[in-house]
């Protein structure tokens, strides 16, 4: 239906405008929208799927990132400690390895990394690392904590665990 002026009718085009928008995005799905390169979208998808507690999808979210974007400490980081839980310690060390050239006296990277090379049973190595980071700080839980399991496992008082955090369970 025409108005008076000749434009179209406001309802016919916006019904116009949907189905060609419609056209465009068939076939998308949200999971292809953030498939294009973007390492954020990637980044952020795998948090939501961390915080979802689904690992096996934020793990693959994560690496993506990671392919897309190897020099960020955010991402590197989350993916070694999503490789950690899922036992997949050895990637975690190759990550970590990678993060922590750039940036060797990081705290937070040097306790990541002797938590993954603990889970690969490499025990001296996960020593060392873990006394430097607590030599830095000191009252830092996390370290403390690692450390304190490192001693444990050398000890025999525990098994060698395969993921961190060590109690959770195998899939």
């Amino acid at each position: 239906m025409r108005l008076a002026d000749g434009r179209a009718n406001r309802g016919k085009n916006r019904r116009v405008a949907h189905r060609a928008r419609a056209r465009r995005y068939r076939g998308f799905s949200p999971g292809w929208r953030h498939a294009y390169g973007d390492w954020a979208s990637q980044f952020l998808l795998g948090r939501a799927y961390d915080l979802r507690g689904d690992d096996p999808s934020a793990y693959a979210r994560y690496r993506t990132a990671w392919a897309l974007q190897d020099d960020s400490s955010l991402v590197g980081t989350s993916l070694a400690i999503i490789c950690m839980r899922i036992g997949r310690a050895p990637e975690a060390v190759r990550v970590l390895e990678r993060l922590r050239a750039r940036e060797p006296e990081a705290v937070g990277l040097m306790s990541d990394h002797a938590a993954a090379l603990l889970l690969c049973g490499r025990l001296e190595e996960a020593l060392v690392m873990a006394q430097r980071a607590l030599d830095k700080r000191p009252n830092d839980p996390i370290t403390g904590a690692v450390l304190a399991t490192i001693e444990l496992v050398r000890a025999g008082r525990l098994a060698q665990p395969d993921r961190w955090p060590p109690n959770q369970q195998s899939a």
